[in-house]
């Protein structure tokens, strides 16, 4: 699904991450952990694609990314879905819209998807929320119509960047059970977070691998249980 092979970025003449050799399977369950400014943010833009590596290889889906063009970029795009920590809405727009907008970005009927709305509203357990705007969502409901949004078009892998970090444990642990049941629907997770409570969680529940970056470079990690 996502081949490291040497890679690395540097950006302003500062090596930010260096000598990546990873394979993330099809399927796969992965935490990254590391300090700050270890380069965790960098490395999950390259696994998205909003990044493209500046040395060595990186393919994704197959596709060496170095070769893709803009448009092929986008369409390998659309099979990853991203949640960030500070989720970002349109404020003017319902919940139900909020999460329609991949749809309608990739030139989708909405009202087509009105079935598969409903359904993922109601996964997430939004469904009594879909007329609220963003700014009357608590934290963790921002958080779980974020993964909503993120898997709207169906896609192969999730990528989320401290999806936990600002919201209580009772709510991460529900966002973390809706992202294992996409792993155990065959859903490729990569989940960046600093709380090893999370992934020991995580651990009792799936297989799941835990990388580590420290100074721009990538370990394997073992957490107790």
């Amino acid at each position: 699904m996502i081949e490291f092979e040497q890679a690395g970025f540097s950006y302003g003449g500062g090596q930010i991450l260096s000598e990546l050799d990873l394979s993330i399977r099809p399927g796969s369950f992965h935490f990254l952990t590391g300090p700050s400014g270890a380069g965790k943010t960098t490395f999950l833009r390259l696994c998205y694609l909003d990044l493209k590596p500046t040395q060595g290889r990186m393919a994704v889906f197959e596709q060496d990314v170095a070769r893709a063009d803009r448009d092929r970029v986008a369409r390998l795009r659309q099979q990853i879905g991203v949640v960030h920590q500070d989720c970002q809405f349109l404020d003017h727009l319902s919940l139900r819209e909020n999460v329609a907008l991949p749809l309608q970005v990739a030139g989708r009927d909405a009202r087509r998807f009105d079935d598969d709305i409903d359904d993922l509203l109601s996964w997430v357990g939004l469904d009594a929320r879909s007329d609220a705007l963003p700014a009357e969502l608590s934290g963790g409901e921002r958080q779980r119509a974020a993964l909503a949004r993120a898997v709207i078009m169906a896609p192969e892998m999730i990528v989320a960047d401290e999806p936990t970090g600002n919201i209580d444990w009772e709510m991460g642990l529900r966002v973390l059970d809706l992202l294992i049941e996409l792993n155990r629907m065959g859903k490729t997770i990569l989940i960046a977070t600093h709380d090893l409570n999370l992934i020991r969680s995580a651990k009792s529940q799936v297989e799941a691998h835990v990388l580590r970056l420290r100074s721009g470079r990538l370990q394997q990690a073992e957490v107790a249980l």
